[in-house]
């Protein structure tokens, strides 16, 4: 049985590639409420404005048979597009329910996130990895003299600390770094206006990576969360 869900009153069929949530061409238009091909004829007359792998794939009859992710595919094969590809079809659209819809698809769709397959030998690893990393830390702080001050500033470090992708900083960490006080109640705007900023610009943002204690973090490039942090500090 597919698994569907629900965006506003339409439901769609849930689509996966490459670890990856898509949408087809006809699932935009489905739930878009447009005409059969108004999404692929925006795609065609803009094409030159997607990147392959980027914003969309374009599989074959034969590797979309392979791979089952649609059942009984089109002959002259698919296009499957990625959130970006999506956000972009909502920008040619530009109305008022293409943004609405894209809201919610951005939230409900796109935010669920497939988890990695990990076997259970590479999970077993994982968290005797965090485990061991995460006591050597603490007992090379407990040797110092001022043990108990130490150990609060690490393990915020620990906390705050994303893992595996150099370049991107979770909210905590950041304030961790550069000590700068944020008020209270508002950590989770400060994470939403960080992540509208790399939206409206395309950057790359790490969102639910795996953490030891939190679980899953987001991570964003520094600079980014430095301007969100104005943005929000001038919002007071």
């Amino acid at each position: 049985m597919p698994n569907l869900i629900r965006i506003q009153d339409t439901e769609i069929e849930i689509v996966e590639y490459h670890g990856q949530r898509v949408v087809t061409a006809a699932m935009v238009d489905h739930i878009h409420k447009r005409p059969v091909g108004t999404a692929n004829a925006a795609f065609n007359r803009n094409k030159e404005r997607f990147d392959p792998e980027k914003h969309f794939y374009r599989l074959t009859y034969q590797e979309l048979n392979v791979s089952r992710i649609i059942e009984n595919p089109p002959p002259n094969g698919l296009t499957l597009f990625t959130e970006r590809g999506y956000m972009r079809l909502c920008k040619i659209f530009n109305d008022d329910l293409a943004w609405d819809v894209f809201e919610e698809m951005e939230k409900v769709y796109f935010g669920e996130k497939p988890i990695p397959q990990l076997t259970q030998a590479e999970l077993t690893l994982q968290i005797a990895q965090n485990q061991v990393e995460h006591e050597r830390r603490f007992a090379a702080v407990e040797q110092r003299q001022d043990k108990q001050e130490e150990i609060q500033e690490l393990h915020s470090h620990i906390i705050g600390k994303m893992t595996g992708d150099d370049g991107f900083w979770s909210i905590l960490y950041w304030r961790t770094m550069t000590k700068n006080p944020v008020p209270e109640g508002q950590e989770k705007r400060f994470g939403m206006i960080a992540k509208n900023l790399c939206i409206q610009r395309e950057l790359d943002y790490v969102r639910d990576k795996p953490h030891p204690v939190y679980g899953s973090v987001n991570g964003y490039p520094p600079e980014i969360i430095e301007e969100a942090y104005n943005i929000l500090m001038s919002l007071q």
